[in-house]
C-alpha cells in the first residue's frame, strides 16, 4: 500500500521533522507498505510565495496518490494535518493514528 504521513512541521527544521518520521517510516516499510515523502524541498517553491499554503498544496497531490494516510501524534494541534484529516473523513480516504501502524493491512 503507498502510504502518506501527515506530520506537525511548523517551526521544525527539516532534520528534526524526517528523524521525527523516522521510527513511523520503518514501521511502516517493515511491514510491506510505500511511504510517500512529503517532506518538500522548500527550495522548489516559488519566490513570494505562502509558505505554508505552497506546502499544504504540495501535500494534498500527494495525498490525491496514496492508498492510505497516517496521522502521527500531535497531528491535531497542526493546521495543515487538520485540513488533511478533514479531507480523509470528506473523502472516504482510510487513515489511522499513529498508534494504530502495525495494524494496516
Amino acid at each position: 500500500m503507498n502510504i502518506m504521513i501527515s506530520q506537525p512541521m511548523k517551526g521544525l527544521s527539516r532534520d528534526v521533522i524526517i528523524e521525527n518520521r523516522k521510527r513511523v517510516v520503518n514501521k511502516l516499510q517493515e511491514n510491506g507498505h510505500v511511504v510517500i515523502d512529503t517532506v518538500f524541498d522548500i527550495n522548489d517553491a516559488p519566490n513570494n510565495c505562502n509558505m505554508p499554503i505552497w506546502c499544504l498544496g504540495r501535500s494534498l497531490q500527494a495525498l490525491s496518490k496514496v492508498d492510505a494516510v497516517v496521522f502521527m501524534n500531535g497531528w491535531d494541534k497542526a493546521r495543515g494535518c487538520k485540513i488533511e484529516h478533514l479531507i480523509c473523513e470528506q473523502y472516504g480516504m482510510p487513515f489511522y493514528e499513529e498508534n494504530e501502524v502495525n495494524e494496516i493491512k
